[in-house]
């Protein structure tokens, strides 16, 4: 799959693409077949347990896989061990050593004649980190640690940089401005990375494309934008968080921004009003505020449930909407 026709020959493809743990089991990963070319930044979403990571590990060289071809810059790298690979990895945790200084760590296994000084200089000054140079892992927070694992990742000038769900362990406003962080650092730098996640909106941060990795394949492909607004099916669209359906458009992918929310005065009142298929009432049996969202789970009438996010830049007097209050949903189709 592609984005787009480029005339650049991509940098990574997978060719049918197949991994099982045994020939008894149920493949991981059947039929992947993808181009990613040089500068782009990919994040490859999925459930737990879809086999993302699976996918990265392939790529590195810690795995091999049972059918199927990875090549880079046109090369099969079957027979290429990990360590020989021109790819880096930056793993959930942080991987630094406690007995070891940020400036140790970042160096860790570079003998001083091979060090790229201008570029280690620029890389901390980037990441803002140059300060900690002398800092133990235990004296970082968690951002600053994450920062450091990537610049030994970038210091040793990998063609690819893999990223395995490198925020789980941040809190959700850290997640959020680590991977618009981390973005910025790979522009600059022009690097080609492939970010695993099943945060959403980690995901339309730090992206130009996005895979949908859903029953073994990579289902959708294509920019945030499209991903977003032409999700292939619901299945897709509710894993994402980004969309949903209601009994009286069982047909339609619903997205947040068709949706309006406004507080009525009494149920009754607006059931002996209300004669278009467009519009439902219920109650607001949950409501959530997270950062720029307010996210609403409302009881519609025959005991439908939905659950969806309202920005607040567009919410109006959705602020105002609590826990137990009567509400009208217009839907725009």
């Amino acid at each position: 799959m592609t984005t787009n026709v480029s005339t650049t020959p991509a940098i990574l493809q997978f060719q049918n693409l197949e991994f099982q743990i045994s020939p008894n089991c149920t493949p991981i990963l059947e039929n992947i077949q993808l181009e990613i070319f040089p500068k782009q930044l990919v994040s490859i979403i999925g459930a737990s347990g879809s086999g993302k990571s699976t996918l990265l590990k392939i790529i590195s060289g810690l795995i091999s896989p049972t059918h199927g071809s990875v090549l880079i810059d046109n090369k099969n790298v079957k027979n290429i061990p990990a360590n020989k690979r021109p790819v880096g990895f930056v793993f959930q945790d942080f991987a630094l050593f406690p007995h070891m200084n940020v400036n140790e760590n970042i160096l860790v296994g570079i003998s001083s004649n091979n060090v790229n000084d201008p570029l280690l200089k620029k890389l901390l000054e980037i990441s803002q980190i140059e300060h900690l140079i002398s800092k133990f892992p235990h004296e970082l927070s968690g951002g600053e640690k994450q920062r450091v694992q990537i610049i030994r990742t970038l210091i040793r000038s990998p063609k690819i940089v893999l990223l395995d769900e490198p925020f789980s362990s941040l809190d959700s406003h850290l997640r959020k401005t680590m991977a618009y962080e981390i973005k910025k650092i790979f522009q600059e730098f022009g690097i080609t990375a492939i970010l695993v996640t099943h945060d959403i909106s980690e995901a339309f941060l730090f992206s130009d494309v996005i895979g949908i990795l859903k029953n073994r394949t990579i289902q959708q492909w294509g920019t945030p934008e499209n991903v977003f607004y032409n999700s292939l099916d619901l299945e897709i669209a509710e894993t994402l968080g980004i969309a949903f359906r209601l009994k009286s458009h069982p047909q339609k992918i619903l997205r947040p921004n068709q949706i309006q929310l406004h507080k009525i005065s009494t149920m009754t009142e607006v059931i002996t009003k209300n004669n278009s298929q467009n519009e439902q009432i219920g109650v607001v049996i949950d409501k959530t505020f997270e950062g720029n969202f307010l996210f609403y789970k409302v009881q519609l009438q025959h005991t439908e449930e939905i659950i969806f996010s309202m920005e607040l830049f567009r919410s109006h007097d959705h602020t105002y909407i609590e826990k137990g209050d009567a509400v009208k949903i217009s839907v725009n189709l």
